[in-house]
């Protein structure tokens, strides 16, 4: 089972040692070569020494980190408030919901308290990205096909879907046979077109296939933006990537474009920013005029997510200024 949509795949990031890490006021760092993690805030100061073996950036108010082998999570205080997991992972809380994964690669979520709101028994079927509750849903799979759990743990939607997405402002995008639906939170479906469509994110147009050729419908069904992309991603912060005779560009939703880009991979803007990454590997960051952020670019870089992107060499705020330098 592949991640639905794979047409819009080259949007996110790979996941590294720790599930869905989203930022919060405290970020984890290591502070020396070969040293655990330790956490600083948003000014660049150690608040939490440690060290840990590993460990994710807070989200919620709690950081999963690694303590003798053995994932839990602390609070801002530094105090261990779940504990005796017995995960191979663990990841940050969204919605109230922590993804758990066990040593036999099921996975389940646990609440606040660390109690196992849904049992670690669905099977990982493809990119972790699409395990993360949205507006109290969370998409899995039984015996191939897709529905919907709450966070209770009971299915709100029955498995019935071949493809499944998140919920996103109400609505979930999922494929049964040759048809894309557009569901709420009870199932029922509120659009339906032949069309491959992908999810309403970032405001009202959803990118659809005609053909080989990509463009923009509305929340009718209608193609408002006439299918002339080679791969067109969803809205973020107004604008939209993609990509025409071999060159990426942004456009704005009456399909203008907002500007055209050399680089080799482009991803969706977060916080005013967008990632790239040109022909040599090299990460960087665009603004909304297309300037670059920074002048040498990054061997690696995250997304921007309050305000703060992880690179290659330490943590950057929305002006490009370093609020961290250091190892990983």
């Amino acid at each position: 089972m592949r991640h639905f949509p794979i047409t819009v795949a080259f949007f996110f990031a790979a996941s590294i040692a720790v599930v869905c890490q989203n930022s919060d006021d405290l970020l984890a760092v290591q502070s020396q070569v070969g040293s655990g993690y330790a956490f600083i805030n948003k000014s660049g100061k150690i608040v939490l020494p440690g060290p840990y073996q590993g460990g994710a950036s807070f989200s919620e108010g709690l950081a999963a980190v690694n303590i003798n082998d053995e994932w839990a999570y602390i609070d801002t205080s530094g105090r261990v408030v779940i504990s005796n997991l017995w995960v191979r992972t663990a990841g940050s809380f969204v919605d109230g919901r922590a993804y758990v994964e066990n040593f036999e690669g099921h996975y389940g979520f646990i609440d606040r308290t660390g109690r196992a709101v849904v049992p670690m028994i669905y099977e990982v079927a493809n990119n972790r990205d699409i395990y993360t509750f949205a507006e109290d849903r969370v998409p899995v799979m039984v015996d191939g096909k897709w529905g919907y759990l709450d966070k209770q743990g009971d299915f709100a939607i029955s498995p019935q879907f071949d493809e499944a997405s998140g919920f996103e402002k109400g609505r979930a995008c999922v494929r049964s046979g040759s048809q894309t639906l557009y569901i709420d939170a009870s199932g029922a479906v509120v659009l339906s077109t032949h069309l491959l469509g992908v999810t309403f994110r970032g405001g009202p147009l959803a990118p659809v296939q005609v053909g080989d050729r990509w463009g923009y419908m509305d929340d009718n069904g209608e193609v408002v933006i006439a299918p002339r992309f080679d791969q067109a991603g969803p809205f973020a912060d107004g604008l939209a990537a993609v990509k025409q005779d071999g060159r990426w560009s942004f456009i704005q939703p009456d399909g203008r474009t907002a500007f055209a880009t050399d680089a080799d991979f482009v991803y969706g803007f977060h916080d005013g920013l967008t990632r790239i990454r040109d022909g040599n590997g090299k990460c960087n960051y665009l603004t909304k005029k297309g300037q670059k952020l920074s002048q040498s670019g990054f061997e690696a870089a995250t997304d921007f997510s309050d305000g703060v992107a992880k690179t290659d060499i330490g943590y950057i705020d929305t002006s490009g200024k370093f609020i961290w330098k250091g190892p990983w």
